[in-house]
């Protein structure tokens, strides 16, 4: 018993020296001067103990909360009531630090307060995430509007291509019909191998052929029929002459073997890509005089439709180019969210604790050396055990492969656009563990459930399965952060994981608000969201949806309102020898 006095005191020093590891304290008399400060008061505002006795804490007043917040926080304490919020402080440098307060009055026996006691955290690498967060969701909810604004441009425009396409169309088929009517023979050939691509009705009625034995006439027959094929000379001299034609005066071969006199102009047309092909016009000379017009407009209406026919083909080329940028532009606005949000929230933990290791490593070089007072050393050894650096060193590391992660995805999502040209690319496909990429999920979007929801994990026994696991963990942060959307206030998503039969399937669940009937067949539609303006672009079910296509997969949903909704993926273990070509699957809406 007569030790007991001592063993209180030794508490009391310990706990004293657990709260200023950890925390920023101080004591103000009734009117507000300082009285007792600790240690890690004074590292923070960088001010001595002395300099802080005796003044009051408008000595660190950083100038940017107004005169009604501190009349407020004062009629709180001196009312005997305790006072928390988060406070702007300036330190000696000049410099301003976020803390976390909380004043707590004592009481005499009147219950006035006659001191307070103020007990900090600091907070300011957190208000500095929140405000780069908060930057960050503004820069992209810009470019979502930007990407909107483009994808609205980009339907203006195809629908003005679609307009011009069936115009091309009708030309097409009007120029078709003129030249079927025209009293020339019309043969088209390919330039390099002298096989014939076209022929007009008059070449069938001169000649005595139908046109599928024009068509299909082996080469020998056809050089008698026509001996300019045979020339080869005739061929180069067009390539050597550019837009010049040859026109000569022959003789052709009927089937029946009668022969008639013709005027020959051939034409070598080479088209944007490269590619020529050779024109015969045949004129029967006999009715040169009637027919030397309708001769002249059938070969120039042959050019222009030649020309349209690239121009329509190039311009609709782009439009399908601009229409799937703009798909992906908008996909990447809406997807690129989540990757920056955790690998900003990660880097700003991983800051953190390296500035505690610096400083750990500083206060043993100034303090090891130089230092032989064994109390101070004891507090140093006491302060390298309470940060723990064993634990830091495998929790950074933790960190930053979470962070490699993230920064691996935004690139893969940027890559897609730049490779958007090779429509026949594919990714990496490889046997996954579906339970490690769920809970690499989960802790990836940790920060977007943990305010909404309890997660709760029935995983089932499944194999594993043969999939791209970067994509199916799209889909799954997709579904997941929907769910914690559907939540109002609090609630439970449960993740289920199953095999039947050659299928393994995967179930997302929450207690939410659930979906209205006449929204389910609309829910995997590109664009279509129940979010407020701002806080959705409609694209990640549809992404979803496209992701599942690829893996010969299916969605289905069943939703009740009011009570919550489930969301069921289903893939084979196994893909198909076909698993990267397009293909079609199936989204069910189950009630």
């Amino acid at each position: 018993m007569m030790n007991e006095p001592q063993d209180s005191m030794q508490d009391l020093r310990m706990f004293k020296q657990a709260l200023d590891q950890h925390a920023i304290v101080s004591i103000a008399d009734a009117s507000g001067r300082i009285t007792y400060v600790n240690d890690k008061f004074c590292q923070i505002s960088q001010y001595v103990r002395a300099e802080l006795l005796g003044q009051n804490h408008r000595l660190l007043k950083s100038g940017v909360h107004n005169a009604s917040f501190f009349d407020d926080m004062w009629l709180t304490i001196a009312s005997g009531q305790t006072w928390q919020g988060e406070i702007c402080n300036r330190n000696k440098s000049g410099e301003l630090y976020w803390v976390e307060t909380t004043i707590t009055p004592s009481l005499d026996e009147n219950g006035l307060p006659y001191q307070y006691v103020s007990v900090r955290t600091e907070i300011t690498q957190l208000k500095q995430i929140e405000s780069a967060l908060a930057q960050s969701k503004a820069e992209l909810e810009i470019r979502v509007k930007q990407r909107t604004a483009e994808l609205e441009q980009t339907k203006h425009t195809l629908e003005a291509d679609v307009l011009a396409r069936k115009q091309i169309m009708g030309k097409l088929f009007y120029f078709k019909s003129v030249l079927d009517h025209s009293q020339d023979a019309l043969f088209i050939f390919d330039a390099d191998t002298l096989r014939m691509i076209y022929l007009n009705h008059s070449a069938e009625t001169w000649f005595g052929f139908s046109k599928s034995e024009l068509m299909q006439m082996p080469a020998p027959q056809s050089e008698q029929l026509m001996p300019f094929l045979a020339n080869s000379e005739m061929v180069t001299t067009l390539r050597a002459n550019g837009n010049e034609d040859i026109t000569l005066d022959t003789e052709y071969q009927r089937k029946d073997g009668s022969r008639f006199s013709v005027e020959l102009a051939l034409k070598l047309v080479t088209g944007n890509n490269g590619k020529a092909v050779l024109v015969s016009i045949v004129r029967n000379i006999e009715w040169r005089k009637i027919a030397y017009q309708e001769q002249r407009e059938s070969y120039a209406a042959v050019q222009v439709l030649n020309r349209e026919l690239e121009e329509a083909q190039s311009h609709l080329m782009q439009s399908e180019k601009m229409a799937s940028i703009g798909q992906l532009a908008a996909g990447v606005a809406h997807e690129i969210n989540n990757p920056i949000g955790y690998v900003y929230s990660n880097l700003g933990t991983l800051e953190k604790y390296v500035l505690d290791t610096f400083a750990l490593l500083d206060l043993y070089e100034r303090a090891e050396t130089a230092i032989s007072d064994g109390e101070v050393r004891a507090q140093l050894k006491f302060a390298k055990d309470a940060l723990d650096i064993t634990f830091l060193k495998e929790d950074l590391h933790a960190l930053m492969e979470e962070s490699k992660d993230g920064i691996t995805r935004v690139k893969k999502i940027v890559q897609n656009l730049k490779d958007f040209s090779h429509v026949d690319a594919t990714d990496e496909w490889g046997i996954s563990n579906l339970h490690q990429g769920l809970d690499s999920t989960l802790n990836i979007v940790n920060n977007e459930i943990k305010y909404k929801a309890e997660v709760a994990k029935e995983y089932g026994t499944i194999p594993e399965v043969e999939c791209l696991a970067s994509q199916l963990n799209q889909v799954f942060m997709n579904l997941l952060v929907n769910a914690a959307h559907a939540i109002e206030e609090h609630g439970t998503i449960t993740v289920r994981t199953g095999q039947q039969g050659n299928e393994v399937w995967v179930e997302v669940a929450d207690t939410g608000k659930g979906i209205k009937p006449e929204h389910l067949k609309k829910i995997f539609d590109p664009f279509f969201t129940t979010k407020p303006i701002g806080k959705g672009t409609g694209l990640g079910l549809s992404l979803a949806y496209g992701i599942l296509q690829k893996h010969h997969g299916r969605i289905e949903v069943r939703s009740e309102v009011g009570k919550g909704t489930t969301f069921r993926v289903s893939l084979p273990s196994r893909q198909p020898p076909d698993a990267t070509s397009e293909n079609g699957t199936t989204h069910e809406v189950v009630r």
